[in-house]
């Protein structure tokens, strides 16, 4: 039975720095590389990194997993990469992915369709094949904005 640890909020800790600990704590001696890639797998996209930098600074089998988790130009060939990878892997965009539809509401409609479509034909599948609490709560984000009929 997993022992349940706790962090209590200070003021002095931002949310950041007490998810990091929490990440922390909670997967104690599991591997390592998957955590650190769940917080670089944005980094190339949202800012000036290369997968060269995460490789310099992380190692070759980091930059790989982040390459994988880096989004191109075509949205299908990133969604169909991971029916392919390891399941760490794909559960790591799984999460991302239910971030983001966490916040459909206040995108436009174009967005949401965008976010419907690719969670229809890629993520959702996807998802029930490899965690059936994270494809309720992604389907259920994308529910939460489909047109009333």
């Amino acid at each position: 039975m997993m022992k349940q640890i706790l962090i209590k909020k200070t003021e002095s800790k931002n949310i950041v720095e007490g998810a990091e600990e929490y990440a922390t704590r909670m997967h104690a001696g599991q591997k390592r590389q998957y955590i650190a890639a769940a917080w670089l797998h944005d980094v190339v996209e949202d800012t000036s990194a290369t997968i060269g930098n995460i490789k310099n600074n992380f190692g070759g089998a980091m930059a790989n997993i982040v390459a994988i988790l880096t989004k191109g130009s075509n949205e299908e060939e990133y969604a169909k990469r991971f029916a392919k990878c390891k399941k760490e892997i794909a559960l790591i965009k799984l999460a991302d992915f239910y971030d983001n539809t966490s916040m459909l509401i206040h995108l436009d409609k174009k967005h949401k369709e965008q976010y419907t479509y690719f969670a229809e034909k890629f993520y959702l599948p996807l998802a029930r094949k490899l965690n059936k609490s994270l494809y309720e709560k992604i389907k259920n984000n994308i529910d939460g904005v489909r047109p009333k009929t």
